[in-house]
């Protein structure tokens, strides 16, 4: 459904893509979990959007809501913008800055900011998060995305997430050898000049 979907919405002119899928999630026992298609739609926008020759946007999960959705940490912030940047997004964007009060669906005691405006713990986190961004982004908006090569970690158990990759990249010339002891997802990135780039990022649970 998500790739037919996606493929009728690609015929459009359109100058970007930006999607949403929000990660951090509790199971029904109330233990924190992982949307079970937090990859798999990564990867599959990622893909589309080289297809097309444009960029890819999407966005950070900063709050809760429901009584599934997880509040995010510091960690998790990061977790999320990093995962992304493997897989050559250039647009951050954040739900919800202020949080909604008229759905009750949606109804968060706190986002970026209290209901009352008053800056929260996760505004000061994703503050922090971007001035560490502005060290590298100016360069890293001019690679492009060419795939992920998912790391299996050896002291972990098998990765679900990465059975529903379609595209996982097995080897590239730039890499001789990778392990680590956690998942690891290793983006391989190009510019106009042909020059590569390597974006890596931790994907242990946040």
């Amino acid at each position: 459904f998500e790739k037919d979907y996606l493929d009728t919405f690609m015929k459009m002119d359109i100058k970007r893509l930006s999607y949403d899928l929000y990660p951090l999630m509790y199971d029904d026992d109330g233990n924190p979990t992982l949307h079970k298609d937090y990859l798999y739609n990564l990867e599959l926008c990622a893909e589309a959007a080289k297809e097309k020759g444009i960029p890819l946007w999407t966005f950070i999960q900063s709050m809760s809501y429901s009584r599934w959705h997880r509040r995010p940490d510091e960690a998790a912030l990061r977790w999320q913008i990093m995962n992304a940047f493997a897989y050559g997004v250039k647009g951050i964007q954040y739900f919800c800055y202020f949080p909604p009060t008229e759905d009750k669906l949606l109804t968060s005691d706190d986002a970026f900011l209290t209901p009352n405006g008053k800056p929260t713990d996760i505004y000061y986190n994703a503050q922090k998060i971007h001035k560490e961004l502005e060290t590298f982004e100016k360069e890293f908006v001019t690679y492009d995305y060419v795939g992920v090569m998912p790391i299996s970690g050896t002291t972990v158990e098998e990765n679900a997430f990465y059975k529903t990759l379609k595209h996982s990249l097995k080897a590239h010339e730039l890499i001789n050898k990778v392990s680590a002891t956690q998942d690891t997802l290793v983006g391989i990135l190009e510019n106009k000049k042909g020059k590569n780039a390597l974006f890596i990022s931790k994907f242990a649970e946040p």
